[in-house]
């Protein structure tokens, strides 16, 4: 099973209109208000999903959440091609929302206490296969976006057909009502507030990566490229998360420093401070993700872990418009300079600090 998931990892991570999705809708006439307010759309869609595809994967099966995640997707791709970019973005925030917890739930279930190295395995292969796919991507927009895109409807059909072949273990009894699932310990509430709110201000960041880098004298062609170096970058840092055990604390600031190098007006140190918070967000992945395995019920597991994907969708709704109109008002520097303001305060919800990556949770697997 492990291979079948890496190969569909794999895939999904074919994501070759990452590098130039921004420049995409610019083209299209969007300005930077307008990308924050797609990724509101993508938020908006996610926190409505959230909940209720968790309980569709604990009631009738990771395996059929993954196949509707790709299928909505695919959908969403294809609504682009008639520039329906509200709907696109709404159709992916919803297939974002069903793999949030499905996919975690089921390498936990397959894996259990070798979690965190596994899933740093697939994580780092989904990272690689999109620096791959940056290169392509690049490639091809110079001649059409929409070949980019055509590209990206073939890879997840084929996904699609590798996620069939997924064997799910037995799964403890689900209860007969949502209301166990919805009831959070203290503890794991305020880990998914932290991961939740630090994962919004990086996505929010992200909107912004490719005009930054523009903006920073990177010519259009050599986007690929050096998209594929940052996918390494994140690739290396989840490939040994297992590795690591900082405080979560530690994220915290790193992310804040990290945005705040970004933020200087000195372009080459903003494009190796992107180096530094690609890694930083490799080890990341599988690491917040064991630290909340650890403490989620095992009948409600899928449901448990949407929580993250909606306090991080609901904290994007801050973030996002907060981002792009400073981009515009101000610049893109300091927009950088206001989420690394952001990243600071999510250091409140944290209470004595788990590890990033519990000794517990090692494993030669």
């Amino acid at each position: 099973m492990t291979k079948r998931f890496l190969t569909y990892r794999a895939l999904v991570g074919f994501t070759c209109q990452a590098p130039v999705f921004a420049l995409f809708y610019l083209a299209n006439g969007l300005n930077f208000s307008g990308i924050m307010k797609l990724a509101l759309a993508f938020a908006g869609a996610k926190i409505l999903f959230d909940v209720p595809s968790g309980l569709f994967a604990d009631r009738f099966g990771r395996k059929s959440a993954i196949l509707l995640r790709v299928a909505l997707e695919a959908l969403s791709v294809a609504v682009l091609f008639g520039h329906h970019f509200v709907l696109s973005s709404i159709l992916a925030g919803a297939a974002v929302a069903f793999s949030a917890g499905a996919e975690q739930a089921l390498v936990y279930e397959w894996h259990g206490r070798g979690f965190a190295k596994v899933f740093g395995r697939t994580m780092s292969w989904g990272c690689v296969s999109t620096a791959l796919a940056a290169l392509v991507g690049g490639a091809l927009a110079t001649v059409d976006f929409h070949l980019v895109y055509a590209l990206r409807l073939v890879v997840l059909a084929a996904a699609g057909v590798v996620a069939l072949t997924f064997v799910e273990p037995p799964r403890a009894a689900v209860p007969a009502t949502a209301a166990p699932a919805l009831r959070l310990s203290r503890r794991l509430a305020r880990l998914l507030a932290f991961v939740g709110a630090i994962g919004a201000v990086q996505l929010a960041a992200l909107q912004l990566q490719q005009p930054f880098l523009r903006s920073a004298g990177v010519p259009l062609g050599a986007l690929g490229g050096l998209y594929v170096a940052f996918q390494l970058a994140t690739a290396a840092g989840a490939r040994c998360a297992h590795r690591f055990s900082a405080p979560l604390h530690v994220v915290g600031f790193v992310s804040a420093a990290g945005l705040a190098l970004v933020a200087l007006p000195l372009p080459a140190a903003g494009v190796l401070a992107l180096f530094f918070l690609k890694f930083a967000h490799g080890v990341s992945l599988p690491s917040f993700g064991a630290s909340l395995n650890a403490l989620v019920p095992a009948a409600t597991r899928a449901t448990s872990l949407s929580f993250r994907s909606l306090f991080e969708g609901s904290a994007l709704l801050v973030a996002a418009p907060l981002m792009g109109w400073t981009a515009d008002a101000v610049s893109l520097h300091a927009a950088f300079a206001v989420a690394a303001v952001l990243a600071l305060p999510t250091l409140l919800f944290l209470e004595t600090t788990p590890c990033v990556a519990p000794a517990g949770l090692r494993s030669r697997a």
